[in-house]
């Protein structure tokens, strides 16, 4: 298996036509946002996701049951979790195998929703 890291962080660059380009730390253009009224927002989040992936995982190697004993749970009618929602989106952006593999955690895969 090999395994595939977003090396670096990555910058929205607007463009005179109106698009933004998603470059990563050696300026490579990564990916385009087309011209559009929410165009800056897309791009900016694009932009921060490996920061903000990267920062979530890392937050979740720290959080331990004491520090969330219910699960970090905050909708009561559904019981969403907090440290699942946040183990979902890392997993997503990262990939099961990924997370396992930088983070030494062998944890199940969560049900979809």
């Amino acid at each position: 298996m090999v395994i595939q890291v977003a090396p670096g962080w990555w910058k929205a660059v607007s463009q005179p036509d109106g698009t933004w380009d998603i470059r990563n730390f050696g300026d490579r253009k990564l990916a385009t946002v087309e011209a559009g009224e929410d165009s800056e927002i897309h791009a900016r989040m694009l932009a921060s996701s490996t920061y903000m992936s990267e920062a979530l995982a890392l937050l979740l190697t720290v959080i331990g049951d004491e520090d969330l004993p219910d699960n970090g749970y905050y909708n009561s009618e559904d019981r969403t979790s907090i440290k699942d929602m946040a183990l979902t989106a890392v997993k997503t952006a990262m990939g099961n195998d990924q997370w396992n593999w930088r983070f030494g955690l062998g944890l199940e895969e969560l049900p979809s929703r």
